[in-house]
């Protein structure tokens, strides 16, 4: 007879990164004019009273979390733990789960694009999607590599090859995913997972734009470049002087940011020279500000919770007390302002220190040679950095400041026409590809293995995987005893610490099965740790094969 154990209420704490960060919540009584009075710098008007509902910031403590992992180090988790989980389960299906912190702090809206492999030969295969294992299952639509997207929750076969790439984001009801795909008769279809692909449906290059300075008295330089950016669907970040901006500048760009490929990014509120006299008020009052006074798009949202991905540095300066602030406040782009040669078409590296990518430059700035500023208005030299950047394929980092770009040029829109509409490119805003790169980066894949059943007595040690792997809410974990022991049967989350005992002493030799009720536990990967030791063996010389003890551990995939 299995034994049963239910999993308590969860005490699981932040398992991404290392800080939390400042988050906001609705309040409709509150006044709009009580942030703006918070403000260190002055305005150009205080932004009044509205009718739509508020949102205040809700402080809450910089806790510092040390990747410990209890005396279980060596069982192969990664100093950080992986943000997204895929699992195959029951029926060709495929599970995939965010860590439900990574899932509140960043949202992860933007579609991953997951590459399978599927049967050679076969065709007309369709793909399906759904949010809770009981929901009901949503078609993909197709694409194919004649059509134009990006940001769009599609699929994509390469019959020839046997791949799919499904392009899939994480809905805010929901931390987990599944998929599958049927044939032309309404049959499931196997696939293997492969990979989440370095860039969203597997592109060969990428584009990102972005534009510096927005604020009131650059608003309708800002408004043209942003509608002609959009004419050639290439998205823009659009870096925002919030301390600087009034109720009509906020209601412009909201205007944009509703018309889509527009990204809101945090520029500081004054603009100032380094280093800051109010670091704080300058990035986590901007950021701040955004949030107060837009509403973001889905892709920038999670529910009620939305987000701000980019840092655009003012002047591109940057220090350690900034970076320590953008982590904090979970930015991952932390764009200066300086050309970085080739290394400007790639990703920068994480910070782990600080919990946010390391400083990148631009590829080029689009316009005037002037005093002070980066830009070119060759168009040889501009469109052969981006010819470079897709042969290597990587990323080009386009920027400009609307200020000064000239739209009356035909460099201007000539390297535009070069760069955009281009079926093999990805073109992103900066907080796109920096949340995508996030996630993509950090996954596991966990295959899934049938517990055996053995004889009377076991003639070993030995762990079995869980079944069924993936689950919701219980399992069965079996292990085989070939002496009486002491035994420890224990959980562990993706941070290490334990969140559930399942047995805690002598337990007599044979088969045991362990069923554990996880309800209280949120979804995500786990691991449980089984440690033996015969009674006749000295204490503390546990092993994982030797003849004085026994310790072996597993991962599980808990979907909700």
């Amino acid at each position: 007879m299995p034994t049963y154990f239910r999993a308590g209420p969860s005490r699981r704490p932040s398992a991404v990164a290392f800080r939390r960060s400042a988050g906001y919540f609705l309040e409709s009584d509150h006044r709009l004019d009580i942030i703006a009075a918070r403000r260190q710098v002055s305005t150009p008007e205080r932004i009044e009273n509205s009718t739509r509902q508020r949102k205040v910031p809700l402080r809450r403590p910089i806790l510092f979390y040390t990747l410990t992992f209890l005396g279980i180090s060596s069982l192969g988790f990664a100093q950080e733990p992986p943000v997204v989980t895929i699992a195959p389960g029951a029926d060709n299906e495929m599970y995939v789960v965010i860590d439900p912190q990574a899932h509140q702090e960043y949202g992860v809206a933007y579609p991953l694009t997951y590459e399978f492999s599927i049967p050679q030969g076969m065709s007309g295969l369709r793909a399906y999607r759904n949010h809770a294992r009981a929901a009901e299952w949503v078609p993909l639509p197709e694409r194919t590599p004649d059509d134009f997207f990006n940001a769009a929750e599609v699929v994509r076969f390469e019959y020839p090859s046997g791949r799919a790439f499904v392009s899939v984001g994480f809905a805010a009801a929901s931390d987990s995913i599944c998929l599958k795909l049927t044939d032309s008769s309404g049959q499931s279809a196997p696939m293997t997972f492969i990979r989440i692909c370095e860039y969203y449906d597997d592109r060969a290059a990428v584009v990102s734009c972005s534009a510096d300075d927005y604020a009131d008295w650059n608003r309708a330089n800002f408004l043209t470049t942003i509608r002609n950016f959009r004419s050639k669907r290439l998205w823009l970040s659009v870096a925002v002087n919030s301390g600087a901006c009034n109720r009509n500048s906020f209601d412009s760009l909201q205007v944009q940011l509703d018309a889509g490929y527009t990204e809101a990014a945090a520029h500081s509120r004054s603009h100032p020279h380094g280093p800051f006299a109010q670091p704080d008020s300058e990035v986590t009052g901007c950021k701040m500000d955004l949030i107060a006074y837009l509403d973001m798009p889905p892709l920038f949202r999670n529910g009620s919770r939305e987000y701000v991905y980019t840092w655009v540095a003012p002047y591109g300066y940057d220090d350690q007390i900034i970076h320590s602030l953008l982590g904090r406040d979970r930015f991952l782009a932390n764009r200066q302002y300086y050309y970085s040669g080739q290394s400007a078409a790639d990703f920068p590296a994480w910070d782990a220190v600080n919990g946010v990518y390391s400083p990148f430059g631009v590829t080029r700035e689009v316009g005037p040679v002037m005093a002070g500023f980066i830009g070119t208005g060759d168009s040889v030299d501009l469109n052969t950095a981006f010819d470079d950047v897709v042969a290597r394929g990587g990323i080009y980092y386009l920027m400009c400041h609307p200020s000064i770009v000239e739209w009356n040029k035909a460099y201007t829109w000539s390297h535009l026409n070069h760069v955009s509409d281009r079926k093999d490119i990805w073109y992103a805003s900066l907080g796109q590809l920096f949340v995508y790169r996030f996630a993509q980066e950090r996954y596991q894949f966990i295959p899934t293995s049938v517990a055996r059943s053995t004889g009377d007595v076991p003639a070993g040690f030995s762990l079995s995987q869980n079944y069924p792997n993936p689950f919701n809410p219980s399992t069965t974990i079996r292990y085989a005893l070939p002496q009486t022991c002491v035994v420890g049967l224990a959980v562990f989350n993706a941070l290490g610490q334990q969140v559930a005992t399942l047995v805690q002493g002598e337990q007599d030799p044979g088969d045991h099965d362990i069923v554990f009720d996880a309800s209280g536990l949120a979804s995500g990967a786990y691991l449980y740790r089984l440690q033996a030791r015969p009674l006749d063996s000295a204490p503390g010389r546990d092993s994982r094969s030797g003849a004085d003890g026994f310790l072996q551990s597993r991962r599980f995939l808990l979907l909700k």
